[in-house]
């Protein structure tokens, strides 16, 4: 009676603990890994145009433009500016420039 009362109440805590641990993770995902903000860039023809990345490549673009002494800007313009002639997915391609840089 008393002792499986208990454990209900303990299996009940531990469920809502693990909800709300889901709940948590679920809204690191969808505002740092799936949502995207845009940022307008000069493109290679020399017009503005948008770029829409993941909130963790934003920032990886900062930290790797400051280590060069460039904005943000700066670094993906150059970046977009010696792409391959072929390339027009544009936030692919910084997307692996920053990598490349990270792992270097």
């Amino acid at each position: 009676g008393r002792m499986n009362l208990h454990i209900c109440s303990l299996t009940a805590d531990s469920h809502k603990f693990a909800q709300e641990k889901q709940s948590k993770i679920k809204s690191w995902l969808i505002s740092e890994v799936m949502a995207v903000s845009t940022r307008k860039v000069r493109g290679i023809s020399g017009g503005m145009t948008s770029v829409a990345l993941e909130p963790l490549f934003w920032s990886a673009i900062e930290k790797v433009s400051s280590q060069s002494g460039q904005t943000w800007r700066q670094w993906a313009e150059s970046r977009i500016s010696t792409a391959p002639e072929g390339i027009t997915n544009r936030a692919s391609w910084l997307r692996t420039q920053v990598l490349k840089e990270l792992m270097a």
